[in-house]
């Protein structure tokens, strides 16, 4: 992949575009295999944000160069950062607009964690897709920004629910409590519940479905299996026996072994089995 710094243009991208094709081509790369993220660090960058962000197939993403920008623009950057929310928001609207990613500046203040939180939820709110990191200790915090909250998780998954029992794809809406749900915030719904299973926030709740339903299914089948073996052996070795309460006490004893047996599986395999559900 491609990063390119002070891209003022979207003439630029298309002949760095042209160049890769030629490198491509020339080494037998499939087209289109390496990916272009364009940084936008001037006010002419900011300005064409469009423009670069759709001027290649190639181009997945274009930032922000938070640093530069204010130098170019003669002027400090202040804690509030009110001089940055156009050159933000008009960034953020474009990538959306053209369909690529759109990633917030870096914060330089590497000793600021704190700040650094509070940026990545800021860039969060306006809708960029990501936020650039400059040191390892930050990508915690980012993570923490941009992963869904519960409530958020919660919502999603009753949204979806929801949207199981009415089909809305050709129109109309549905109702949730008392709020219209339609296509778009289904879809958004799905991306919430999709990333929630990726980071592993939804895996441990769909788990525990998946033990209750597994641990049933496994000790139903073991008491039977445990049943049968019991009743070859008992057909085999003893030849059937005289005592009810032999056969009893051995027969639990059978069942015991058993569900030790099978709950030892699920207890190994079974968070393993669980992350596919």
């Amino acid at each position: 992949n491609l990063r390119v710094p002070m891209c003022d243009t979207p003439e630029e991208i298309k002949e760095i575009d042209e160049f890769l094709n030629k490198i491509e081509s020339e080494n037998n790369i499939e087209k289109g295999n390496v990916v272009i993220a364009a940084a936008l660090e001037t006010p002419i960058g900011v300005y064409n944000a469009y423009k670069i962000a759709t001027a290649s197939n190639r181009v997945i993403g274009i930032s922000l160069g938070t640093e530069d920008f204010t130098r170019c623009l003669g002027i400090e950057r202040t804690k509030d950062e009110e001089e940055l929310i156009y050159a933000r928001k008009k960034i953020v609207l474009e990538a959306h607009a053209a369909g690529v990613a759109c990633v917030d500046g870096v914060y330089t203040k590497i000793d600021d964690l704190e700040g650094f939180q509070l940026q990545c939820e800021r860039a969060r709110s306006l809708e960029f897709t990501g936020k650039a990191c400059i040191h390892p200790s930050q990508i915690p915090y980012l993570h923490k920004a941009y992963m869904p909250k519960e409530e958020e998780i919660e919502y999603s998954l009753q949204v979806l629910e929801v949207s199981k029992k009415t089909d809305i794809n050709e129109g109309g809406v549905i109702s949730l409590n008392g709020k219209m749900i339609d296509v778009p915030i289904i879809e958004k719904a799905q991306k919430i519940v999709d990333l929630a299973k990726l980071s592993g926030m939804i895996k441990k709740a769909i788990t525990i479905i998946n033990a209750i339903a597994y641990a049933i299914l496994f000790n139903i089948l073991g008491y039977v299996i445990s049943t049968i073996i019991f009743l070859e052996i008992e057909l085999l070795i003893f030849g059937g026996l005289k005592s009810w309460k032999v056969s009893t006490i051995v027969s639990i004893l059978f069942s015991v072994i058993a569900f030790l047996i099978f709950n030892t599986f699920l207890g190994l395999y079974l968070p393993k089995l669980g992350q596919y559900f």
